[in-house]
């Protein structure tokens, strides 16, 4: 099934955009293929001039319905969103691990970090 087709899109960097359109007109399929969730069948996804070949920290996707990974602890919950820089020589996991606590201590959740 062809779910979207000639399709283009510019989006200058702080611009706020909306998609809308009748159920199953590909929505969902679009900003996953943005995402790096999806993969394209042709064409090209470019962010900043660069193809986008899988997720990546530069993107994010909030769902309708909500997710967390139930195998994962709150903690590692919010560290997931880390994954892409934690480790790397500009984001040390140690900072991530701060940074981290320091939202679940802003939201009231330290005491459950390390529940499931």
């Amino acid at each position: 099934m062809l779910a979207l087709h000639d399709i283009s899109l510019d989006v200058s960097s702080n611009e706020f955009v909306t998609i809308v359109g009748a159920s199953g007109c590909g929505k969902t399929t679009l900003l996953q293929i943005i995402g790096g969730l999806q993969s394209l069948s042709s064409g090209q996804v470019l962010v900043e001039g660069k193809p986008v070949k899988g997720p990546g920290a530069d993107r994010a996707m909030v769902f309708q319905v909500y997710s967390l990974f139930r195998w994962l602890t709150v903690r590692q919950n919010v560290l997931f969103s880390t994954r892409f820089r934690a480790n790397s020589a500009t984001y040390p996991r140690q900072e991530a691990e701060e940074h981290a606590d320091a939202l679940l201590k802003l939201v009231g959740l330290m005491d459950v970090a390390n529940s499931f």
